[in-house]
């Protein structure tokens, strides 16, 4: 997605090692068809280092809706995402709006 939109060739080159990757033509280096996180991505310790790889000066742009579109988090289970979701909304100031659908 952040590619796809800021042309940034290490995102570029993220994307496409995702695709490859589900798509099973990954080429490993490691001999024995591993393959190294290291090879796809950055690898950070804690969540908080993630937090500020991905959305570093948030208080500075969390109003600015393209700075916030060209960033994402994946995560594998909805409660991981909502567990993100409410610590870096704890971050900005005022109080939280729920709309629904």
């Amino acid at each position: 997605m952040r590619s796809y939109l800021s042309g940034d060739s290490s995102s570029r080159q993220f994307a496409d090692n995702l695709l490859q990757l589900g798509n099973g033509s990954f080429t490993s280096l490691d001999p024995d068809g591993a393959v190294s996180l290291k090879n796809i991505g950055r690898i950070v310790k804690t969540e908080e280092e993630l937090l500020q790889a991905v959305f570093p000066n948030l208080l500075d742009f969390f109003q600015d809706h393209v700075w916030l579109c060209q960033r994402a988090i994946l995560a594998p289970q909805n409660q991981t995402v909502n567990i993100i979701n409410k610590r870096l909304l704890s971050q900005i100031p005022g109080n939280a709006q729920i709309y629904r659908s």
